[in-house]
Protein backbone atom coordinates (compact mmCIF):
# COMPACT_ATOMS: atom_id res chain seq x y z
CA UNK A 1 0.00 0.00 0.00
CA UNK A 2 2.63 2.38 1.03
CA UNK A 3 5.94 2.55 -0.83
CA UNK A 4 8.99 0.95 1.03
CA UNK A 5 10.56 4.37 1.12
CA UNK A 6 7.76 5.66 2.59
CA UNK A 7 7.54 3.42 5.17
CA UNK A 8 11.35 3.30 5.56
CA UNK A 9 11.06 7.19 6.38
CA UNK A 10 8.42 7.08 8.71
CA UNK A 11 10.26 4.57 11.05
CA UNK A 12 12.76 7.06 11.08
CA UNK A 13 10.60 10.29 11.83
CA UNK A 14 11.85 12.61 15.09
CA UNK A 15 8.37 13.35 16.08
CA UNK A 16 5.01 11.45 16.28
CA UNK A 17 2.85 9.75 13.33
CA UNK A 18 -0.49 10.92 13.09
CA UNK A 19 -3.34 10.09 11.24
CA UNK A 20 -6.14 12.86 10.48
CA UNK A 21 -8.45 10.18 10.83
CA UNK A 22 -12.20 11.09 9.78
CA UNK A 23 -13.58 7.45 10.24
CA UNK A 24 -14.08 7.65 6.19
CA UNK A 25 -12.52 4.59 4.42
CA UNK A 26 -9.75 6.42 2.92
CA UNK A 27 -8.43 7.50 6.54
CA UNK A 28 -9.28 4.50 7.98
CA UNK A 29 -7.52 2.12 5.13
CA UNK A 30 -4.15 4.40 5.92
CA UNK A 31 -5.01 3.86 9.85
CA UNK A 32 -4.95 0.16 9.56
CA UNK A 33 -2.18 0.07 7.06
CA UNK A 34 0.57 1.96 9.59
CA UNK A 35 -0.88 0.25 12.48
CA UNK A 36 0.00 -2.89 11.00
CA UNK A 37 3.31 -2.41 8.90
CA UNK A 38 4.92 0.30 10.60
CA UNK A 39 7.53 -0.90 13.49
CA UNK A 40 6.93 2.20 15.71
CA UNK A 41 3.25 4.07 17.67
CA UNK A 42 0.51 5.81 15.49
CA UNK A 43 -1.94 7.88 17.09
CA UNK A 44 -5.26 9.17 15.21
CA UNK A 45 -6.65 12.36 15.48
CA UNK A 46 -10.59 13.09 14.60
CA UNK A 47 -11.70 16.69 13.90
CA UNK A 48 -15.65 17.02 14.86
CA UNK A 49 -17.00 19.78 12.49
CA UNK A 50 -20.50 19.88 14.26
CA UNK A 51 -22.36 20.23 10.51
CA UNK A 52 -23.47 16.81 10.32
CA UNK A 53 -26.48 15.74 12.63
CA UNK A 54 -24.32 12.53 12.91
CA UNK A 55 -21.15 14.08 14.16
CA UNK A 56 -21.04 12.90 17.35
CA UNK A 57 -22.07 9.27 16.34
CA UNK A 58 -18.87 9.65 13.42
CA UNK A 59 -16.62 10.49 16.54
CA UNK A 60 -18.20 7.34 18.92
CA UNK A 61 -17.57 5.24 15.51
CA UNK A 62 -13.73 6.70 14.98
CA UNK A 63 -13.14 6.14 18.98
CA UNK A 64 -14.50 2.34 18.72
CA UNK A 65 -12.39 1.85 15.63
CA UNK A 66 -9.18 3.48 17.78
CA UNK A 67 -10.19 1.13 20.73
CA UNK A 68 -9.74 -2.12 18.72
CA UNK A 69 -6.45 -0.98 17.07
CA UNK A 70 -5.40 -0.23 20.19
CA UNK A 71 -4.15 3.52 19.06
CA UNK A 72 -4.35 6.31 20.98
CA UNK A 73 -7.43 9.01 19.56
CA UNK A 74 -7.46 13.06 20.26
CA UNK A 75 -10.83 14.30 19.16
CA UNK A 76 -11.43 18.27 18.98
CA UNK A 77 -14.60 19.74 18.38
CA UNK A 78 -14.56 22.91 16.09
CA UNK A 79 -16.72 26.13 14.81
CA UNK A 80 -17.68 26.42 11.54
CA UNK A 81 -17.65 30.04 10.41
CA UNK A 82 -21.42 29.65 8.10
CA UNK A 83 -20.71 32.42 6.42
CA UNK A 84 -19.10 32.22 2.74
CA UNK A 85 -18.00 28.61 1.37
CA UNK A 86 -18.83 25.94 4.17
CA UNK A 87 -16.51 23.45 2.89
CA UNK A 88 -13.67 26.45 2.24
CA UNK A 89 -14.09 27.56 6.44
CA UNK A 90 -14.04 23.62 7.35
CA UNK A 91 -11.33 23.17 5.62
CA UNK A 92 -9.57 26.21 7.70
CA UNK A 93 -10.96 25.33 10.84
CA UNK A 94 -9.52 21.54 10.58
CA UNK A 95 -5.86 23.22 9.60
CA UNK A 96 -5.88 25.37 12.44
CA UNK A 97 -6.48 22.26 14.39
CA UNK A 98 -3.72 20.37 12.74
CA UNK A 99 -1.33 23.08 13.20
CA UNK A 100 -2.38 23.33 17.16
CA UNK A 101 -1.87 19.75 17.50
CA UNK A 102 1.67 19.55 15.57
CA UNK A 103 4.84 19.57 18.00
CA UNK A 104 8.32 19.62 16.54
CA UNK A 105 9.14 17.13 14.39
CA UNK A 106 5.70 15.55 14.45
CA UNK A 107 4.40 14.11 11.05
CA UNK A 108 0.59 14.44 10.58
CA UNK A 109 -0.53 11.89 7.56
CA UNK A 110 -3.68 12.29 5.28
CA UNK A 111 -5.16 9.72 3.43
CA UNK A 112 -5.68 11.72 -0.05
CA UNK A 113 -5.76 9.50 -3.21
CA UNK A 114 -5.17 10.15 -6.64
CA UNK A 115 -9.11 10.58 -7.20
CA UNK A 116 -8.92 13.39 -4.54
CA UNK A 117 -5.53 14.82 -6.72
CA UNK A 118 -7.37 14.74 -9.71
CA UNK A 119 -10.76 16.58 -8.05
CA UNK A 120 -8.01 19.39 -6.74
CA UNK A 121 -6.16 19.92 -10.13
CA UNK A 122 -9.72 20.39 -11.78
CA UNK A 123 -10.39 22.64 -8.95
CA UNK A 124 -7.27 24.76 -9.05
CA UNK A 125 -7.75 24.82 -12.56
CA UNK A 126 -10.97 26.20 -12.82
CA UNK A 127 -10.20 28.75 -9.97
CA UNK A 128 -6.98 30.18 -11.02
CA UNK A 129 -5.91 29.75 -6.98
CA UNK A 130 -2.66 27.36 -8.25
CA UNK A 131 0.49 29.33 -9.61
CA UNK A 132 0.53 26.59 -12.37
CA UNK A 133 -2.76 25.69 -14.02
CA UNK A 134 -1.87 21.71 -13.89
CA UNK A 135 -1.30 22.13 -9.92
CA UNK A 136 -2.17 19.59 -6.99
CA UNK A 137 -1.93 18.87 -3.85
CA UNK A 138 2.13 18.29 -2.57
CA UNK A 139 3.14 15.00 -1.01
CA UNK A 140 4.32 16.64 1.90
CA UNK A 141 4.81 19.88 3.04
CA UNK A 142 5.52 21.82 6.25
CA UNK A 143 2.81 22.12 8.82
CA UNK A 144 2.85 24.23 11.57
CA UNK A 145 6.24 22.84 13.59
CA UNK A 146 5.60 19.27 11.92
CA UNK A 147 4.99 18.32 8.37
CA UNK A 148 2.51 17.05 6.36
CA UNK A 149 2.54 13.81 4.05
CA UNK A 150 -0.11 12.26 1.86
CA UNK A 151 1.40 8.72 1.27
CA UNK A 152 -1.68 7.50 -0.83
CA UNK A 153 -1.65 10.09 -3.38
CA UNK A 154 -0.46 7.25 -6.55
CA UNK A 155 -3.28 4.68 -5.49
CA UNK A 156 -6.76 5.15 -6.46
CA UNK A 157 -9.82 4.75 -4.65
CA UNK A 158 -10.77 1.86 -6.14
CA UNK A 159 -7.69 0.49 -4.73
CA UNK A 160 -8.11 1.61 -1.19
CA UNK A 161 -11.86 0.32 -1.16
CA UNK A 162 -10.88 -2.84 -1.83
CA UNK A 163 -8.03 -2.70 0.54
CA UNK A 164 -10.61 -2.05 2.94
CA UNK A 165 -13.11 -4.72 2.00
CA UNK A 166 -10.01 -7.16 1.79
CA UNK A 167 -9.64 -6.25 5.59
CA UNK A 168 -13.28 -6.11 6.41
CA UNK A 169 -12.93 -2.59 7.58
CA UNK A 170 -16.08 -0.78 8.79
CA UNK A 171 -16.20 3.05 7.66
CA UNK A 172 -18.56 5.63 7.73
CA UNK A 173 -19.98 7.48 4.38
CA UNK A 174 -20.75 11.30 4.84
CA UNK A 175 -24.04 11.83 3.44
CA UNK A 176 -22.67 15.54 2.33
CA UNK A 177 -20.52 13.70 -0.26
CA UNK A 178 -23.94 13.56 -2.30
CA UNK A 179 -24.81 17.17 -2.32
CA UNK A 180 -23.61 18.40 -5.68
CA UNK A 181 -23.54 22.00 -4.71
CA UNK A 182 -20.60 21.68 -3.34
CA UNK A 183 -17.96 21.84 -6.39
CA UNK A 184 -15.67 18.77 -5.79
CA UNK A 185 -18.53 16.81 -5.22
CA UNK A 186 -20.08 18.00 -8.64
CA UNK A 187 -16.86 17.10 -10.39
CA UNK A 188 -16.85 13.57 -8.70
CA UNK A 189 -20.03 12.99 -9.28
CA UNK A 190 -21.19 14.58 -12.87
CA UNK A 191 -17.73 15.86 -14.78
CA UNK A 192 -14.82 13.22 -14.03
CA UNK A 193 -17.53 9.80 -14.85
CA UNK A 194 -18.06 11.83 -18.57
CA UNK A 195 -14.41 12.03 -18.94
CA UNK A 196 -13.24 8.66 -17.88
CA UNK A 197 -15.94 7.17 -20.10
CA UNK A 198 -14.56 9.44 -22.77
CA UNK A 199 -10.68 9.39 -22.10
CA UNK A 200 -10.40 6.31 -19.77
CA UNK A 201 -6.28 6.93 -19.34
CA UNK A 202 -7.18 10.77 -19.01
CA UNK A 203 -6.27 10.21 -15.19
CA UNK A 204 -3.00 9.18 -15.61
CA UNK A 205 -2.30 11.95 -18.55
CA UNK A 206 -3.44 14.97 -16.06
CA UNK A 207 -1.19 13.43 -13.07
CA UNK A 208 1.51 12.81 -15.12
CA UNK A 209 1.09 16.65 -16.43
CA UNK A 210 0.75 17.46 -12.45
CA UNK A 211 3.96 15.85 -11.33
CA UNK A 212 5.98 17.79 -14.94
CA UNK A 213 4.36 21.09 -13.14
CA UNK A 214 5.03 20.13 -9.59
CA UNK A 215 8.89 20.01 -10.56
CA UNK A 216 8.95 23.17 -12.27
CA UNK A 217 7.21 24.81 -9.33
CA UNK A 218 10.17 23.48 -7.27
CA UNK A 219 12.67 25.22 -9.42
CA UNK A 220 10.60 28.43 -9.56
CA UNK A 221 10.21 28.48 -5.73
CA UNK A 222 14.10 28.26 -5.33
CA UNK A 223 14.50 31.11 -7.93
CA UNK A 224 11.70 32.74 -5.96
CA UNK A 225 13.51 32.13 -2.99
CA UNK A 226 17.29 33.39 -4.12
CA UNK A 227 14.96 36.65 -6.03
CA UNK A 228 13.32 37.43 -2.73
CA UNK A 229 17.27 36.88 -0.80
CA UNK A 230 18.61 39.45 -3.50
CA UNK A 231 15.80 42.11 -4.12
CA UNK A 232 15.02 42.07 -0.08
CA UNK A 233 15.67 45.71 1.39
CA UNK A 234 13.86 44.55 5.05
CA UNK A 235 11.11 42.08 5.59
CA UNK A 236 8.35 44.21 4.27
CA UNK A 237 10.42 45.94 1.41
CA UNK A 238 11.90 44.71 -1.98
CA UNK A 239 14.02 46.72 -4.42
CA UNK A 240 11.53 47.43 -7.09
CA UNK A 241 14.22 47.93 -10.00
CA UNK A 242 14.94 44.47 -9.82
CA UNK A 243 10.95 43.17 -9.61
CA UNK A 244 10.33 45.05 -12.46
CA UNK A 245 13.14 42.98 -14.16
CA UNK A 246 11.29 39.82 -13.52
CA UNK A 247 9.17 37.97 -16.04
CA UNK A 248 5.65 37.64 -14.58
CA UNK A 249 5.54 33.97 -13.75
CA UNK A 250 8.86 34.45 -11.44
CA UNK A 251 7.50 37.64 -10.00
CA UNK A 252 4.42 36.25 -9.39
CA UNK A 253 6.36 33.40 -7.29
CA UNK A 254 8.02 35.89 -5.37
CA UNK A 255 5.01 37.79 -4.35
CA UNK A 256 4.15 34.52 -3.09
CA UNK A 257 7.32 33.72 -1.35
CA UNK A 258 7.61 37.22 0.07
CA UNK A 259 3.90 36.30 1.95
CA UNK A 260 5.29 33.56 2.99
CA UNK A 261 8.14 34.55 4.86
CA UNK A 262 5.97 37.40 6.16
CA UNK A 263 3.64 34.65 7.71
CA UNK A 264 0.79 35.04 6.22
CA UNK A 265 -1.40 32.63 6.78
CA UNK A 266 -4.00 33.15 3.78
CA UNK A 267 -2.35 33.53 0.48
CA UNK A 268 -3.95 35.07 -2.27
CA UNK A 269 -4.49 32.96 -5.93
CA UNK A 270 -2.45 33.16 -8.58
CA UNK A 271 -4.68 35.47 -10.64
CA UNK A 272 -4.66 38.00 -7.84
CA UNK A 273 -1.40 38.11 -7.70
CA UNK A 274 -0.85 38.31 -11.32
CA UNK A 275 -2.88 41.62 -10.87
CA UNK A 276 -0.64 42.65 -8.66
CA UNK A 277 2.41 42.02 -10.75
CA UNK A 278 0.57 44.03 -13.98
CA UNK A 279 -0.54 46.71 -11.24
CA UNK A 280 2.43 47.65 -9.64
CA UNK A 281 4.66 47.26 -12.47
CA UNK A 282 2.50 50.50 -14.29
CA UNK A 283 4.78 52.90 -15.56
CA UNK A 284 1.32 55.04 -15.55
CA UNK A 285 1.69 55.64 -11.79
CA UNK A 286 4.00 57.05 -9.31
CA UNK A 287 2.82 55.23 -6.99
CA UNK A 288 1.29 52.22 -7.75
CA UNK A 289 -0.86 50.18 -4.87
CA UNK A 290 -2.36 47.31 -4.72
CA UNK A 291 -4.85 45.94 -2.17
CA UNK A 292 -4.35 42.16 -0.84
CA UNK A 293 -6.95 41.98 1.85
CA UNK A 294 -5.11 42.27 5.09
CA UNK A 295 -1.90 43.68 3.34
CA UNK A 296 -1.01 46.42 0.51
CA UNK A 297 1.46 46.71 -1.78
CA UNK A 298 2.93 49.78 -2.72
CA UNK A 299 5.36 50.83 -5.20
CA UNK A 300 7.26 54.73 -4.45
CA UNK A 301 10.65 55.36 -6.12
CA UNK A 302 12.90 52.86 -5.64
CA UNK A 303 11.13 50.51 -3.58
CA UNK A 304 8.11 47.76 -3.28
CA UNK A 305 6.42 48.09 0.51
CA UNK A 306 4.29 45.52 2.03
CA UNK A 307 2.06 47.25 4.92
CA UNK A 308 -0.57 45.16 7.33
CA UNK A 309 -3.91 47.26 7.17
CA UNK A 310 -3.88 47.07 11.35
CA UNK A 311 -0.68 49.23 11.03
CA UNK A 312 -2.32 52.24 9.29
CA UNK A 313 -3.64 54.23 12.11
CA UNK A 314 -2.27 57.36 13.60
CA UNK A 315 -1.00 58.70 16.88
CA UNK A 316 -1.89 62.82 17.76
CA UNK A 317 0.81 63.64 20.09
CA UNK A 318 3.38 62.12 22.30
CA UNK A 319 6.60 63.20 24.29
CA UNK A 320 8.91 60.16 25.31
CA UNK A 321 10.66 59.91 28.26
CA UNK A 322 12.97 57.20 27.36
CA UNK A 323 15.22 56.63 24.32
CA UNK A 324 12.51 54.69 22.52
CA UNK A 325 8.47 54.43 22.84
CA UNK A 326 5.42 53.68 20.76
CA UNK A 327 4.05 56.27 18.45
CA UNK A 328 0.88 55.11 16.28
CA UNK A 329 1.41 51.30 15.33
CA UNK A 330 5.02 51.50 15.58
CA UNK A 331 8.11 52.42 18.06
CA UNK A 332 9.99 55.17 17.48
CA UNK A 333 13.41 55.44 18.76
CA UNK A 334 16.75 57.33 19.23
CA UNK A 335 20.58 56.85 18.90
CA UNK A 336 23.24 58.79 19.56
CA UNK A 337 25.27 59.45 16.66
CA UNK A 338 28.26 61.65 15.32
CA UNK A 339 28.03 64.13 12.67
CA UNK A 340 23.98 63.67 11.61
CA UNK A 341 20.65 63.47 13.39
CA UNK A 342 18.95 65.88 15.29
CA UNK A 343 21.02 68.62 17.13
CA UNK A 344 18.41 68.17 20.46
CA UNK A 345 18.26 65.75 23.12
CA UNK A 346 15.76 63.25 22.36
CA UNK A 347 13.84 64.26 25.77
CA UNK A 348 13.00 67.88 24.66
CA UNK A 349 11.61 66.44 21.68
CA UNK A 350 7.72 65.62 21.22
CA UNK A 351 5.92 63.90 18.55
CA UNK A 352 3.06 64.54 16.57
CA UNK A 353 1.05 63.10 13.79
CA UNK A 354 0.24 65.43 10.17
CA UNK A 355 -2.30 67.21 10.68
CA UNK A 356 -1.91 69.34 6.81
CA UNK A 357 -0.09 72.51 6.14
CA UNK A 358 3.12 71.89 7.83
CA UNK A 359 6.74 73.10 6.71
CA UNK A 360 10.40 72.53 6.63
CA UNK A 361 12.87 74.18 6.19
CA UNK A 362 15.39 72.24 4.27
CA UNK A 363 18.28 73.25 2.03
CA UNK A 364 17.46 76.85 2.17
CA UNK A 365 13.76 76.30 1.39
CA UNK A 366 10.75 76.33 3.20
CA UNK A 367 8.80 72.95 1.70
CA UNK A 368 6.15 71.87 2.20
CA UNK A 369 5.87 68.25 3.81
CA UNK A 370 4.59 66.63 0.58
CA UNK A 371 7.41 67.62 -0.94
CA UNK A 372 9.75 66.63 1.54
CA UNK A 373 8.22 63.06 1.68
CA UNK A 374 8.37 62.80 -2.29
CA UNK A 375 11.85 63.92 -2.54
CA UNK A 376 12.89 61.88 0.36
CA UNK A 377 11.22 58.17 -0.45
CA UNK A 378 8.20 57.62 1.85
CA UNK A 379 5.92 55.59 0.04
CA UNK A 380 2.42 57.68 0.28
CA UNK A 381 1.03 55.09 2.17
CA UNK A 382 2.73 55.68 5.16
CA UNK A 383 3.29 59.10 5.63
CA UNK A 384 0.24 59.77 7.54
CA UNK A 385 1.75 57.78 10.25
CA UNK A 386 5.24 59.45 10.39
CA UNK A 387 5.92 61.27 13.27
CA UNK A 388 6.65 64.45 12.99
CA UNK A 389 9.64 66.13 15.27
CA UNK A 390 9.02 69.18 17.19
CA UNK A 391 10.54 71.49 19.59
CA UNK A 392 7.83 72.95 21.21
CA UNK A 393 5.58 74.02 18.56
CA UNK A 394 8.21 74.26 15.71
CA UNK A 395 8.32 71.43 13.24
CA UNK A 396 12.32 70.36 13.33
CA UNK A 397 12.03 66.76 11.08
CA UNK A 398 10.80 63.44 10.30
CA UNK A 399 11.51 60.18 11.73
CA UNK A 400 13.66 57.80 9.18
CA UNK A 401 12.60 54.47 8.42
CA UNK A 402 16.02 52.74 8.85
CA UNK A 403 15.06 49.26 7.19
CA UNK A 404 13.70 50.73 4.39
CA UNK A 405 16.66 52.85 3.85
CA UNK A 406 14.91 56.57 4.33
CA UNK A 407 17.18 58.43 6.52
CA UNK A 408 15.59 61.09 8.86
CA UNK A 409 15.01 64.69 7.20
CA UNK A 410 16.18 67.74 9.95
CA UNK A 411 15.65 71.05 9.33
CA UNK A 412 18.57 73.18 8.50
CA UNK A 413 19.13 75.09 11.64
CA UNK A 414 18.63 71.91 13.92
CA UNK A 415 21.30 69.40 12.10
CA UNK A 416 24.71 69.05 14.08
CA UNK A 417 28.15 69.94 13.21
CA UNK A 418 30.08 67.11 11.72
CA UNK A 419 32.49 66.71 14.62
CA UNK A 420 29.37 67.38 16.60
CA UNK A 421 26.91 64.52 18.43
CA UNK A 422 23.50 64.01 17.18
CA UNK A 423 20.00 62.22 17.70
CA UNK A 424 19.29 60.47 15.05
CA UNK A 425 15.46 58.90 15.20
CA UNK A 426 13.85 55.87 13.62
CA UNK A 427 10.40 54.94 13.62
CA UNK A 428 9.75 51.10 12.62
CA UNK A 429 5.95 49.54 12.31
CA UNK A 430 5.37 46.84 14.69
CA UNK A 431 3.89 43.43 14.37
CA UNK A 432 5.66 41.44 17.13
CA UNK A 433 8.61 42.46 15.91
CA UNK A 434 8.33 40.74 12.58
CA UNK A 435 9.46 43.38 10.46
CA UNK A 436 13.15 43.66 12.51
CA UNK A 437 14.57 40.46 12.21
Amino acid sequence: MLKPEDLARLEANAGRVIVAYSGGSDSHVLLQYLQANLDRPVEALHVNHGLSPNADQWQQHCEAVCDALNLPLTSYNVEVDRSGSLEANARAARYAVFELALKTGDALLMGHHRDDQIETIFLNLLSGRALLGVQGMPKERELGRGWLFRPLLDRTRDELRAYARSQALAWIEDESNLDTEHDRNYLRQRVLPLLHQRWPEFASTIVGQEQKSARYLEHLEQEANADFARLRIALDCIDYAGFVELPETRAVALLRCWLRNIGSDRNPGSETLRNAVQVLSSKTTESATFDLGGYQLQHFRSRLVLVYRSELRESDSVQLRGEQGRFGAGILSADIVKGRGISVPFRQLNFKSRQGGEKLLVNGHHRTLKNVFQASGYPPLVRDQIPLIFVDDELVGLAGIERWHIPMVVADPFRPPEDAEGCDINWVLERDNRYTD
